[in-house]
Protein backbone atom coordinates (compact mmCIF):
# COMPACT_ATOMS: atom_id res chain seq x y z
CA UNK A 1 0.00 0.00 0.00
CA UNK A 2 1.39 3.38 -1.01
CA UNK A 3 0.27 6.81 0.05
CA UNK A 4 -3.48 7.21 -0.20
CA UNK A 5 -5.01 10.64 -0.09
CA UNK A 6 -8.47 11.99 -0.57
CA UNK A 7 -10.50 15.04 0.27
CA UNK A 8 -13.98 15.10 1.73
CA UNK A 9 -16.21 17.22 3.92
CA UNK A 10 -16.73 16.68 7.62
CA UNK A 11 -19.05 18.69 9.87
CA UNK A 12 -19.36 21.31 7.14
CA UNK A 13 -15.63 21.74 6.64
CA UNK A 14 -13.03 20.45 4.21
CA UNK A 15 -11.02 17.47 5.41
CA UNK A 16 -8.00 15.82 3.80
CA UNK A 17 -7.39 12.17 4.73
CA UNK A 18 -3.85 10.84 4.25
CA UNK A 19 -2.69 7.25 4.82
CA UNK A 20 1.08 7.00 4.46
CA UNK A 21 3.84 4.49 4.87
CA UNK A 22 6.36 5.65 7.44
CA UNK A 23 9.03 6.22 4.78
CA UNK A 24 6.65 8.51 2.84
CA UNK A 25 6.47 11.08 5.65
CA UNK A 26 8.31 14.33 5.06
CA UNK A 27 10.33 16.08 7.76
CA UNK A 28 7.48 18.63 7.87
CA UNK A 29 5.00 15.79 8.50
CA UNK A 30 7.16 14.48 11.38
CA UNK A 31 7.39 17.96 12.88
CA UNK A 32 3.61 18.51 12.68
CA UNK A 33 2.90 15.07 14.17
CA UNK A 34 5.38 15.67 17.00
CA UNK A 35 3.72 18.99 17.78
CA UNK A 36 0.27 17.36 17.95
CA UNK A 37 1.55 14.50 20.14
CA UNK A 38 3.27 16.91 22.57
CA UNK A 39 -0.08 18.71 22.93
CA UNK A 40 -2.09 15.49 23.31
CA UNK A 41 0.34 13.67 25.61
CA UNK A 42 2.06 16.31 27.79
CA UNK A 43 3.43 13.59 30.12
CA UNK A 44 5.50 12.35 27.13
CA UNK A 45 6.43 15.79 25.77
CA UNK A 46 10.15 15.13 26.12
CA UNK A 47 9.91 12.01 23.93
CA UNK A 48 7.56 13.49 21.33
CA UNK A 49 9.59 16.68 21.00
CA UNK A 50 12.43 14.45 19.69
CA UNK A 51 10.45 12.00 17.54
CA UNK A 52 6.92 11.44 16.27
CA UNK A 53 6.40 7.90 17.63
CA UNK A 54 6.79 5.80 20.78
CA UNK A 55 8.32 2.33 20.74
CA UNK A 56 8.96 0.75 17.34
CA UNK A 57 8.64 2.94 14.27
CA UNK A 58 5.15 2.63 12.85
CA UNK A 59 4.41 1.02 9.50
CA UNK A 60 1.59 3.44 8.66
CA UNK A 61 0.31 6.88 9.65
CA UNK A 62 -3.24 8.09 9.26
CA UNK A 63 -3.61 11.88 9.20
CA UNK A 64 -6.69 14.11 9.10
CA UNK A 65 -5.93 17.65 7.95
CA UNK A 66 -8.15 20.71 7.78
CA UNK A 67 -8.73 22.75 4.63
CA UNK A 68 -5.88 25.04 5.66
CA UNK A 69 -3.50 22.07 5.94
CA UNK A 70 -3.48 22.05 9.76
CA UNK A 71 -2.97 18.57 11.21
CA UNK A 72 -6.16 17.90 13.18
CA UNK A 73 -5.87 14.20 14.06
CA UNK A 74 -3.34 11.36 13.87
CA UNK A 75 -2.82 7.72 14.63
CA UNK A 76 -0.24 5.17 13.64
CA UNK A 77 -0.02 1.41 13.52
CA UNK A 78 2.53 -1.39 13.50
CA UNK A 79 1.81 -4.66 11.67
CA UNK A 80 3.12 -7.58 13.68
CA UNK A 81 2.43 -11.21 14.60
CA UNK A 82 1.88 -11.65 18.34
CA UNK A 83 1.24 -14.62 20.62
CA UNK A 84 -1.96 -14.94 22.61
CA UNK A 85 -1.69 -18.04 24.77
CA UNK A 86 -0.64 -20.69 22.19
CA UNK A 87 -2.01 -18.91 19.12
CA UNK A 88 -0.21 -16.61 16.68
CA UNK A 89 -2.37 -13.63 15.74
CA UNK A 90 -1.57 -11.03 13.04
CA UNK A 91 -2.39 -7.59 14.41
CA UNK A 92 -2.18 -3.93 13.61
CA UNK A 93 -1.00 -2.38 16.87
CA UNK A 94 -2.59 1.07 16.99
CA UNK A 95 -1.01 3.94 18.90
CA UNK A 96 -0.53 7.68 19.22
CA UNK A 97 -4.23 8.37 18.65
CA UNK A 98 -4.62 12.13 19.02
CA UNK A 99 -7.00 14.95 18.07
CA UNK A 100 -5.83 18.57 18.29
CA UNK A 101 -7.27 20.30 21.36
CA UNK A 102 -9.06 23.02 19.39
CA UNK A 103 -10.64 20.44 17.05
CA UNK A 104 -12.13 18.18 19.73
CA UNK A 105 -15.87 17.70 19.98
CA UNK A 106 -16.37 17.77 16.20
CA UNK A 107 -16.40 14.01 15.60
CA UNK A 108 -12.82 13.79 14.33
CA UNK A 109 -11.92 10.93 16.67
CA UNK A 110 -14.86 8.93 15.36
CA UNK A 111 -13.90 9.83 11.78
CA UNK A 112 -10.31 8.76 12.45
CA UNK A 113 -11.58 5.36 13.63
CA UNK A 114 -13.80 4.98 10.54
CA UNK A 115 -10.82 5.69 8.30
CA UNK A 116 -8.68 3.26 10.31
CA UNK A 117 -11.23 0.47 9.91
CA UNK A 118 -11.25 0.98 6.14
CA UNK A 119 -7.43 1.03 6.01
CA UNK A 120 -7.05 -2.14 8.09
CA UNK A 121 -9.27 -4.10 5.70
CA UNK A 122 -6.50 -3.60 3.11
CA UNK A 123 -3.82 -4.95 5.47
CA UNK A 124 -2.82 -8.57 6.19
CA UNK A 125 -4.14 -8.47 9.78
CA UNK A 126 -6.71 -10.43 11.74
CA UNK A 127 -7.32 -7.79 14.43
CA UNK A 128 -6.52 -4.27 15.46
CA UNK A 129 -5.03 -4.12 18.97
CA UNK A 130 -4.99 -0.96 21.05
CA UNK A 131 -3.97 0.03 24.58
CA UNK A 132 -5.30 3.17 26.22
CA UNK A 133 -5.93 4.96 29.49
CA UNK A 134 -9.10 4.20 31.41
CA UNK A 135 -10.22 7.80 30.90
CA UNK A 136 -10.70 7.23 27.14
CA UNK A 137 -11.81 3.57 27.19
CA UNK A 138 -15.47 4.54 26.71
CA UNK A 139 -14.65 6.29 23.43
CA UNK A 140 -13.15 3.11 21.95
CA UNK A 141 -16.15 1.07 23.06
CA UNK A 142 -18.49 3.58 21.38
CA UNK A 143 -16.62 3.38 18.05
CA UNK A 144 -16.71 -0.41 17.80
CA UNK A 145 -13.66 -1.74 19.65
CA UNK A 146 -14.15 -4.66 22.06
CA UNK A 147 -12.43 -4.66 25.44
CA UNK A 148 -10.56 -7.79 26.47
CA UNK A 149 -9.37 -8.50 30.00
CA UNK A 150 -6.02 -10.19 29.51
CA UNK A 151 -2.56 -9.21 30.77
CA UNK A 152 0.06 -8.19 28.22
CA UNK A 153 3.78 -8.88 28.05
CA UNK A 154 6.11 -6.53 26.15
CA UNK A 155 9.35 -4.57 26.21
CA UNK A 156 9.00 -1.10 27.69
CA UNK A 157 10.30 1.62 25.30
CA UNK A 158 11.39 3.65 28.32
CA UNK A 159 13.44 0.97 30.12
CA UNK A 160 14.18 -1.65 27.46
CA UNK A 161 13.06 -4.30 29.97
CA UNK A 162 10.38 -6.96 29.60
CA UNK A 163 7.32 -6.22 31.67
CA UNK A 164 3.81 -7.51 32.19
CA UNK A 165 0.93 -5.11 32.70
CA UNK A 166 -2.82 -4.88 32.51
CA UNK A 167 -3.85 -1.77 30.59
CA UNK A 168 -7.29 -1.21 29.11
CA UNK A 169 -6.92 -3.41 26.02
CA UNK A 170 -9.14 -3.34 22.96
CA UNK A 171 -9.41 -5.47 19.84
CA UNK A 172 -11.09 -4.76 16.52
CA UNK A 173 -11.97 -7.69 14.23
CA UNK A 174 -10.59 -7.19 10.72
CA UNK A 175 -10.10 -10.45 8.74
CA UNK A 176 -11.12 -12.71 11.62
CA UNK A 177 -14.41 -12.71 13.52
CA UNK A 178 -14.46 -11.52 17.12
CA UNK A 179 -14.96 -15.12 18.30
CA UNK A 180 -11.58 -16.09 16.81
CA UNK A 181 -9.69 -13.99 19.38
CA UNK A 182 -8.04 -16.30 21.98
CA UNK A 183 -9.91 -15.06 25.05
CA UNK A 184 -7.60 -16.62 27.61
CA UNK A 185 -3.90 -16.24 28.32
CA UNK A 186 -1.27 -13.54 28.13
CA UNK A 187 -1.04 -11.25 25.10
CA UNK A 188 2.68 -11.42 24.26
CA UNK A 189 3.71 -8.65 21.88
CA UNK A 190 7.04 -10.36 21.21
CA UNK A 191 8.85 -7.04 21.51
CA UNK A 192 8.33 -3.39 22.22
CA UNK A 193 4.87 -1.97 22.91
CA UNK A 194 3.75 0.63 20.40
Amino acid sequence: MHQAERSCTHAGGHLRVRLLREEELSSRDHHRISSLLVEAFPHAAQLFSRQSWRGPRPDRRLLLEGGDGELLAHLDYVIRPIQVADATVEVAGVGEVAVRQGARGRGLGKRLMQELKAALHREPVDFGLLYCLESVAGFYERVGWTRVHQPSRFISPETGQWMEASYPTFILPVRAPLEAWPGEGVIDLGGMIW
